[in-house]
Formats: structure tokens, C-alpha cells, sequence
């Protein structure tokens, strides 16, 4: 199930947070739609509701009048200045993100999912509002600045997305074991070396990766390159057959594990397209490129899981450690992180 934890809605509902070209709907931002965000996500009150109650009632509004000149406030834009000033993290017409943190770790405390991204989150929205800000020269100084506004907007929508898509393993995934997967099951590699390797060149690890706990904003560009190449995915679908062919050369072509390649195929192409939480758009981690899909990533990783844990008993090693390893898979563990782990003699 796709768990949304989704913490700026109150606000987001009040001050009409949307964010495009002002004064024109490019997006089709305001075309009515089938459901509200409560109705996808239970959000708890981020500031004081007296406070929200308060800046709306001082922002009302007000339809403009067919002789009225001169400039107007946006309603939206008032009153997320309000609350952030409330919070004292609205200073000078900047955001003061540290002063914004401690005004939310209430609602950090009572939503611990919420408080493994809430700091990631807060200074990628305050570089991104602080970035923009540098390059917008307002004509004429508006009533209130869309500054925050504009944060609010990111930190929701980033909370919201973020939110969707397939959940961060736990700690206990990270901590090391006495064995790795490859020392319990011998399983041979189910894309060719040459493809993985050109796939390799054209997409450079990140530089940072996200901390333990913390949800990836996209999927593993490397693997759909390489299911990619195959043909085994285009159009953010998965082609069984397509997969099937290209895997008849590597796992298929092994006699311990070729009669149940095509079985995990099925299963586990099924299980990935069926779950919602794949199929979110990415965010992509460098802006030159397009985010990378979570189905490649979730597919393989998937196969991985479902090989070692009927791993055929000529390529298994039976210990207490590699039946420690299945039940990590067990709890939700992804195979990708048994595989570097473990000592080495």
C-alpha cells in the first residue's frame, strides 16, 4: 500500500499554493479533478490553527472591481506570509529554514515517517525559493512577497511525491552481516556484462546518495538503461517477452535456475506493474537530464529476491547466516543492499 504522509495540506488548501506563470493556467492547474488532497492523505496541522484562522480572516478574498486600479494582493501569497511570520521563519522577506525546522518538529514528533525527510526536504526547497528569488526581478515590489508561498508550495509538493513512490528501507537494512547474498546463492547475473557496462558509462553513479531512511527520488538509471537496451522496457511498461528472450541467454541458460527464470518473470513483473507506488513520476537528481522509473529497479530487484529465496539446493549454501539474509528479504529489505555487505576474509 502507498502510505502518504503528507504534512503542509492545511496550508496548502488555504493559500491556493500553485505555483505557475501568473495570471495564466498553463498547466490546467485549476480543471477540476475526481478527488481532493484530503481525500489522498490524512495532513495534520502544520501551524497553530488559531494562527491559520487569524492570517485568513486578514487576507480575505476580494473579487477585483471592474474600475479598481493599481496593484493587488494575492490572497494565497498574504496569507503564507503571515503564517511563516508567525512561525518566525519568515525574516525580511527570506526563509530562515532553521527557524522553520524547530517550528514544525511538533508535528515532526507525532509523524516520525514525516521527520525522515522533513530536513532533506526543507533545504532543497529553501535553495530552490532562494535560487529563483536571485533570478526574478518583480516590476513593481509586490504587497507580499511570493517567497513563501513558494516554499510551502515545495515543501508539500515535494512531501507529497516524495510520499508516493516506493517507501525507504529501514535501518536495520543497512547493518552489516556476517555473509553477503553472493555467499549464500550463486546466482549468475541476469543482464549481460556488455550491456551493464555501457550502461555504466552513460550513467555515473551520484555523487550523494540518500541517507539511510531518507526515499530516492528516482529509480537506478543504470538498470533501465540496461532493461532498456533489451527491449524489456519502454513507454514505463515492462515487456515480459522482451525479458524473457534476453534472459534465455544468462539465467535462462543456467541449469540450476532455467526452469524457473520465465515463473519469476511473471511474478515478478506482475507484482511491480500492479503497484501504484513504481509507477510515480520520478524526480530527477541532475537537471540535464529525465528522472529514471522505479519499475526497472523494483523489477530486478524483485527477480534477485524471489532467485536467492528458492535458490536451487546445487548453488545454496545452508547456514544460519543465509537464512538470516532471507529473513531481511522477508521484512522488506531490498536484495541490492545483502550484496555488498558481510566480512571478507
Amino acid at each position: 500500500m502507498v502510505q502518504y504522509i503528507c504534512v503542509l495540506g492545511a496550508i496548502f488548501l488555504a493559500v491556493q499554493v500553485v505555483v505557475a506563470h501568473r495570471g495564466k493556467d498553463t498547466l490546467g492547474c485549476h480543471n477540476g479533478t475526481s478527488v481532493t488532497v484530503d481525500e489522498c492523505c490524512a495532513i495534520p496541522m502544520l501551524a497553530d490553527k488559531s494562527v491559520l484562522e487569524k492570517c485568513k480572516s486578514e487576507n480575505p478574498f476580494k473579487p477585483p472591481q471592474k474600475d479598481e486600479k493599481g496593484q493587488r494582493a494575492h490572497p494565497g501569497e498574504c496569507i503564507a506570509a503571515c503564517v511563516l511570520k508567525s512561525m518566525g521563519a519568515l525574516k525580511n522577506d527570506q526563509i530562515d529554514q532553521a527557524a522553520f525546522r524547530k517550528a514544525v518538529e511538533p508535528v515532526v514528533k507525532a509523524n516520525p515517517a514525516f521527520g525522515k525527510l522533513i530536513d532533506e526536504t526543507i533545504k532543497k526547497c529553501h535553495e530552490n525559493v532562494t535560487f529563483d528569488s536571485a533570478f526574478t526581478r518583480q516590476p513593481v515590489k509586490p504587497i507580499c512577497e511570493p517567497v513563501a508561498k513558494e516554499f510551502i508550495n515545495c515543501v508539500y509538493g515535494t512531501l507529497f511525491q516524495v510520499q508516493s513512490q516506493p517507501p525507504a528501507p529501514d535501518a536495520s537494512c543497512f547493518q552489516s552481516t556476517a555473509v553477503t547474498a553472493e555467499d549464500c546463492c550463486k546466482i549468475p547475473k541476469p543482464i549481460d556484462s556488455a550491456v551493464m557496462d555501457k550502461c555504466k558509462a552513460e550513467n555515473p553513479k551520484p555523487s550523494q546518495m540518500p541517507a539511510p531512511g531518507v526515499p530516492r527520488t528516482e529509480g537506478c538509471c543504470i538498470v533501465q538503461c540496461a532493461m532498456m537496451e533489451s527491449g524489456g522496457f519502454a513507454n514505463n511498461a515492462l515487456n515480459t517477452d522482451a525479458i524473457k528472450r534476453s534472459m534465455a541467454n544468462t539465467l535462462g541458460a543456467d541449469p540450476n535456475f532455467g526452469s524457473i527464470v520465465n515463473g519469476a518473470v511473471d511474478t515478478c513483473a506482475r507484482q511491480i506493474q500492479n503497484d501504484p507506488a513504481y509507477s510515480v513520476a520520478p524526480i530527477s537528481s541532475s537537471p540535464d537530464r529525465a528522472g529514471c522509473s522505479f519499475i526497472p529497479q523494483g523489477f530486478v530487484n524483485c527477480m534477485y529476491t524471489t532467485l536467492f529465496k528458492s535458490c536451487p539446493a546445487a548453488v545454496w549454501t545452508e547456514s544460519g547466516d543465509c537464512q538470516a539474509l532471507k529473513t531481511k528479504l522477508d521484512s522488506g529489505c531490498p536484495f541490492f543492499l545483502l550484496m555488498g555487505r558481510g566480512h571478507r576474509n
